[in-house]
């Protein structure tokens, strides 16, 4: 992404959108949805995730997924993006990940929920890698990493059963993989804007450039150093879908 956030693509009320989303058929497509609306990576950061990727902080995590890696010892409830994962680091079509410097990003309550969850249903994987992403329906090989064009084609399909998308109109037109990236960007900078705390005194936009890893080395060595703290403020903001 060259732009920080655009205003001119299609909008979609929060509540409408939440209800979409609950009705997504199936744990994977949900959890494409949740993670790219909580966090605001890139489709290719979402493909190319690992559970040793992901640290979760719960006695069931311990059971269900493999040790996270060693960046993450001191991070619960944390993804990690790896700047170094190339579009042929895995054996699936990837554009890699984009960002030069490693990136810690927050995962709330609804969305570690949704991960164990998913975790629970999944086949099992016998492979070198652990991919989070995975279904015997939606890739080449049963259980494997699904490519990133698989990725956005069960993005827009969704959004075309909500007539979020439509053929023939223009990227901003319609609801894509990318277009979560630019409401995440949106939504947290309006709540991170609203926060009444004396002892945030952050620019909103920066936190959230941050977040996005897609700026310059000092903004984001300032996000990485103070990860810890400006998590507690990001994780109660993160969209909640309001899932039980």
């Amino acid at each position: 992404s060259t732009s920080f956030q655009s205003s001119d693509r299609i909008t979609v009320p929060d509540g409408k959108l939440r209800t979409a989303v609950q009705k997504a058929h199936g744990s994977i497509l949900i959890v494409c949805i949740a993670i790219l609306l909580k966090t605001g990576i890139r489709a290719s950061e979402a493909v190319n995730l690992n559970w040793e990727d992901v640290h979760i902080d719960s006695e069931l995590a311990e059971e269900l997924l493999p040790e996270p890696r060693t960046e993450l010892d001191d991070k619960p409830d944390t993804i990690y993006i790896d700047p170094d994962v190339t579009e042929d680091t895995y054996d699936v079509e990837s554009n890699g990940n984009k960002r030069k410097v490693a990136t810690y990003i927050p995962i709330d309550s609804e969305l570690k929920k949704l991960l164990l969850w998913y975790r629970t249903v999944q086949p099992r994987n016998f492979g070198d890698h652990n991919p989070v992403l995975r279904n015997n329906n939606h890739s080449k090989k049963p259980g494997g990493r699904i490519p990133a064009n698989t990725f956005r084609h069960l993005i827009e399909d969704w959004a075309r059963e909500h007539r979020y998308h439509k053929d023939g109109r223009n990227e901003k037109e319609n609801i894509t993989p990318h277009w979560f990236r630019a409401k995440f960007t949106t939504y947290m900078v309006q709540r991170l804007r609203a926060i009444d705390d004396d002892e945030f005194n952050e620019n909103p936009k920066d936190l959230t450039k941050g977040l996005r890893g897609d700026v310059g080395q000092d903004v984001i060595e300032d996000y990485i150093m103070r990860y810890d703290f400006y998590a507690s403020y990001i994780r109660p903001r993160q969209f909640k879908i309001g899932i039980k």
